[in-house]
């Protein structure tokens, strides 16, 4: 329109920065770069695409979520160092040591389906537990669906270290990396759904 004075200044071959100003005949130096205005900095400054800006900030989001369930594992530490330390140390309040090692192995032991419901209740968009609801299931439905289709029983358990029980279920050991999958899938479900 008439009361914006458009200057472009060329920097180099391959762009140029485009300056808007909100007086009519302003100068260069009256002007502030448009990217403040609006948003045609992307094409004249040369920044990243939207596409990579988008990736960037799922990363960003994804790393926000992971601090969910990481924030428990002090906690699962101390827990286990103490009782560790109490039952190898002193002969004084067993039980106490115990549930202390116990708290703590249990904590360490579920690490998956913690990062599961962590994970997708810190992606969803409102943060809601749902999500988390959803993640908790699908992680049960995960770990089932691979047992019945490789056939794990009790026995492969105990003899080779490959597999484990999770939540009763004996199943593939794997990992953090099955929470983290099933989380990103739950909250995709529950954002999208």
């Amino acid at each position: 329109d008439e009361w914006r004075a458009h200057v472009i200044i060329p920097l180099s071959i391959e762009g140029s920065y485009h300056f808007k100003c909100l007086f009519p005949r302003a100068t260069s130096q009256m002007c502030m770069p448009a990217g403040y205005l609006t948003r045609e900095r992307r094409f004249y400054m040369g920044s990243k695409s939207t596409k990579s800006q988008n990736l960037f900030g799922f990363f960003q989001k994804f790393g926000q979520a992971l601090l969910v369930p990481i924030a428990i594992l002090p906690a699962a530490g101390i827990f286990y160092g103490l009782g560790n330390a109490l039952v190898t140390y002193t002969t004084f309040l067993p039980g106490v040591s115990k549930v202390l090692l116990s708290v703590g192995k249990i904590i360490l032991n579920n690490l998956g389906i913690l990062f599961a419901v962590g994970l997708s209740v810190g992606l969803a968009e409102d943060r809601d537990g749902t999500a988390g609801l959803a993640a908790f299931a699908g992680f049960m439905i995960f770990n089932q669906t691979m047992s019945t289709i490789l056939g794990i029983t009790t026995d492969i358990v105990s003899s080779n270290k490959a597999y484990e029980t999770v939540l009763g279920i004996p199943t593939l050991r794997t990992g953090i990396f099955s929470g983290l999958i099933i989380g990103l899938i739950a909250a995709w479900a529950y954002n999208r759904f």
